[in-house]
């Protein structure tokens, strides 16, 4: 079975690590990459984000400490509303659809000292920077105790339109501090853990290039979230659950609206892995609600479960194949049963892939219930989408090329109106392709990470 092996400091807290050091599956390691948790269900206050790449945007996914993630990047919150610094997280898995940061236009550098305490600096073309880094507080032989965080600031200088015009008022900063805990016992069976962290955000929404005062707004986030869990192994059997309460505070204020929302969500998780004839078969069950509150709008929650069901076959000469369906509710709304595939073959040193998913995403509460901009009568969106890479690896690193297309109906789009205030609404069809090129190289204590994209995404009417 493929492994990767990971040390306990950057262990995701929802593995199985019997050890200081354990050897786990890939899907484990990463997280499932079926979830394609929503990030605008478990944080409905940020869904009027403008992603900091400008529009139109794309699909976007990625893995933060084991836990996949997965949002519509358009007038919508990107991970930033995540811890970022000195974490366990991944761009550009084979395991996973199409993956970006959340600064994806331009070229992005990300540099890390390696070990369990590191040092993290990040810069971008599109003028921004940042520092930030993880450090291991004193602990009990089997405990661990990391703090971690830092601060970042942004202008996203870039040019839109035939004429080359630059965007302005895109500018925004951000801070973040966290705790982790985990503690193993009886051997290494069983293990608990959690964290907790603080996260605030001030940034710019441009104006729109239709809005003839050119004026943007800006919007200002305060986040927090606790959770804890407990996993426990026996054989080819794991467990897990987890527990997590959070809650956000949203402040946006527009040249003609300002507006204010307070958020408050709770959900518990559940994990099951196992093994049959060498498949490797996984579920994960989660039960929550939300609620969101704020100037002029009623008090508002909503219910949700998800489930999701995987199975991984055992490498053969045809390589391997991930096989997996997601369905949930969102409040009396249900999503159908919607399937994927993974295929990974490795030949010496060279990796194919091709991923092709259903995807399906409910309204969340800011889109139905924004002050006097939210839009009760959306639909649900779909679509699916393809890709297909190629990675070669070196001793020291790995470059890689993928393409990729998303065809959505239906799709939910946040779009300036003809006072430019932005609200959300149905197009028919949103169809998106690109490329990306990669690029990851180890030297001795430090690490480094690039990439650059090129995504075309047209509407309904070519736009």
């Amino acid at each position: 079975m493929d492994t990767v092996t990971l040390q306990l400091s950057s262990v995701p807290v929802w593995a199985e690590a019997p050890a200081q050091s354990a050897a786990l599956p890939k899907t484990d390691a990463y997280g499932l990459w079926s979830s394609g948790a929503d990030i605008r269900m478990t944080s409905p206050g940020a869904s009027l984000l403008l992603s900091r790449d400008g529009y139109p945007g794309a699909y976007v996914q990625g893995t933060w400490e084991g836990l996949p993630l997965l949002t519509p990047d358009l007038g919508v919150a990107d991970f930033s509303l995540l811890p970022q610094w000195g974490q366990t997280s991944s761009w550009a898995s084979t395991l996973s659809a199409q993956y970006q940061s959340s600064n994806a236009i331009g070229e992005i550098l990300d540099v890390r000292s390696s070990g369990p305490d590191h040092l993290e600096l990040r810069g971008s073309s599109l003028t921004g920077a940042g520092v930030g880094g993880r450090w291991t507080l004193p602990s009990g032989e089997n405990s661990q105790v990391v703090l971690g965080g830092g601060t970042e600031a942004w202008i996203n200088d870039y040019r839109y339109g035939e004429s080359g015009q630059r965007r302005e008022e895109a500018d925004g900063e951000r801070s973040e501090i966290y705790l982790t805990h985990r503690t193993i016992y009886a051997g290494g069976r069983w293990s608990t853990g959690g964290n907790a962290y603080l996260i605030s955000s001030d940034r710019g929404l441009p104006a729109s290039i239709d809005d003839m005062e050119g004026i943007g707004a800006r919007q200002q986030d305060l986040r927090w979230q606790v959770s804890q869990y407990q996993a426990f192994h026996y054989e080819d059997m794991q467990f897990r659950t987890e527990q997590v309460v959070w809650g956000q505070d949203q402040g946006y204020q527009g040249y003609w609206f300002s507006d204010t929302n307070a958020t408050q969500g709770a959900y518990l998780r559940f994990y099951t892995g196992t093994h049959w004839k060498n498949w490797k078969l996984s579920n994960e069950e989660t039960v929550g609600v939300n609620r969101m509150q704020g100037v002029y709008k009623p008090d508002t929650s909503v219910d949700f479960v998800t489930l999701n069901l995987v199975a991984e076959s055992p490498t053969t000469r045809l390589g391997r194949f991930t096989l997996g369906a997601k369905w949930s509710t969102w409040g009396p709304k249900k999503s159908p049963l919607a399937p994927q595939i993974l295929w990974e073959k490795k030949v010496q040193t060279w990796t194919l892939s091709g991923h092709l998913r259903q995807m399906f995403r409910f309204p969340t509460m800011n889109d139905l219930f924004w002050t006097g901009f939210g839009n009760p009568d959306l639909d649900p969106e779909r679509g699916w989408e393809a890709q297909g890479g190629l990675r070669q690896s070196f001793p020291r690193g790995y470059v890689e090329a993928k393409i990729f297309s998303t065809r959505l109906q239906q799709a939910i789009i946040w779009l300036p109106d003809d006072f430019g205030n932005w609200r959300p609404v149905n197009q028919s069809s949103w169809d998106r392709q690109g490329a990306k090129l990669a690029g990851h190289y180890a030297r001795g204590s430090w690490t480094l990470d690039a990439n650059v994209r090129y995504v075309r995404v047209t509407d309904y009417e070519g736009n």
